[in-house]
Protein backbone atom coordinates (compact mmCIF):
# COMPACT_ATOMS: atom_id res chain seq x y z
CA UNK A 1 0.00 0.00 0.00
CA UNK A 2 1.75 3.26 0.98
CA UNK A 3 5.56 3.67 1.04
CA UNK A 4 7.22 5.32 4.19
CA UNK A 5 8.14 9.02 4.07
CA UNK A 6 11.34 9.69 3.08
CA UNK A 7 14.07 10.56 5.61
CA UNK A 8 15.94 12.94 3.38
CA UNK A 9 15.94 16.87 4.70
CA UNK A 10 15.18 17.52 0.82
CA UNK A 11 12.01 18.98 -0.16
CA UNK A 12 10.07 17.15 -2.93
CA UNK A 13 9.81 18.90 -5.38
CA UNK A 14 8.61 16.71 -8.13
CA UNK A 15 6.54 19.25 -9.88
CA UNK A 16 8.16 20.69 -13.13
CA UNK A 17 10.45 23.69 -13.84
CA UNK A 18 8.14 26.64 -14.48
CA UNK A 19 9.31 26.40 -17.93
CA UNK A 20 6.22 23.94 -18.22
CA UNK A 21 3.47 26.03 -19.97
CA UNK A 22 2.37 25.50 -22.54
CA UNK A 23 3.40 27.88 -25.75
CA UNK A 24 1.29 29.85 -27.76
CA UNK A 25 -1.54 27.75 -30.05
CA UNK A 26 0.13 27.82 -33.62
CA UNK A 27 -1.29 29.25 -36.31
CA UNK A 28 -3.66 26.79 -38.26
CA UNK A 29 -3.47 24.65 -34.86
CA UNK A 30 -6.10 24.43 -31.76
CA UNK A 31 -3.26 22.65 -29.34
CA UNK A 32 -0.80 24.78 -27.64
CA UNK A 33 2.92 23.97 -28.69
CA UNK A 34 4.06 22.31 -24.97
CA UNK A 35 7.58 23.34 -23.80
CA UNK A 36 8.68 19.44 -23.26
CA UNK A 37 10.63 19.04 -26.25
CA UNK A 38 9.45 15.27 -26.38
CA UNK A 39 6.00 15.79 -27.03
CA UNK A 40 6.56 18.09 -29.66
CA UNK A 41 5.62 16.98 -33.25
CA UNK A 42 7.91 15.48 -35.85
CA UNK A 43 9.04 17.08 -38.15
CA UNK A 44 8.51 20.16 -36.90
CA UNK A 45 7.21 22.64 -38.89
CA UNK A 46 8.28 26.45 -40.03
CA UNK A 47 5.64 27.85 -37.62
CA UNK A 48 6.91 26.05 -35.05
CA UNK A 49 9.89 26.81 -35.29
CA UNK A 50 9.23 29.93 -35.58
CA UNK A 51 7.23 30.14 -32.19
CA UNK A 52 9.81 28.07 -30.53
CA UNK A 53 12.46 30.93 -31.99
CA UNK A 54 10.30 33.75 -30.46
CA UNK A 55 9.71 32.06 -27.32
CA UNK A 56 13.47 31.84 -26.61
CA UNK A 57 15.71 30.03 -24.40
CA UNK A 58 13.47 28.26 -21.40
CA UNK A 59 14.04 29.73 -18.07
CA UNK A 60 14.46 27.45 -14.88
CA UNK A 61 13.76 29.19 -11.72
CA UNK A 62 16.30 29.26 -9.10
CA UNK A 63 14.87 28.17 -6.50
CA UNK A 64 14.20 24.67 -8.60
CA UNK A 65 15.72 21.41 -7.13
CA UNK A 66 16.10 19.30 -10.09
CA UNK A 67 15.18 15.41 -9.06
CA UNK A 68 17.91 12.77 -8.53
CA UNK A 69 18.83 9.84 -10.56
CA UNK A 70 19.70 6.57 -9.83
CA UNK A 71 23.18 7.90 -9.52
CA UNK A 72 22.61 10.36 -7.14
CA UNK A 73 23.14 12.86 -9.26
CA UNK A 74 21.28 15.73 -10.81
CA UNK A 75 21.05 18.89 -13.25
CA UNK A 76 21.40 22.21 -11.11
CA UNK A 77 19.82 25.36 -12.67
CA UNK A 78 23.74 27.04 -12.78
CA UNK A 79 23.58 24.90 -16.00
CA UNK A 80 20.93 27.16 -17.83
CA UNK A 81 22.44 30.67 -17.07
CA UNK A 82 25.68 32.09 -18.27
CA UNK A 83 28.49 33.74 -16.33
Amino acid sequence: EGQPAATSPQQDTSEKPETDQPMSPIEGDDEPLSSDPAKWPSPITDSIRTELVRRGPAKVSTTFIFPRNEGDGRCHHNYFSRT
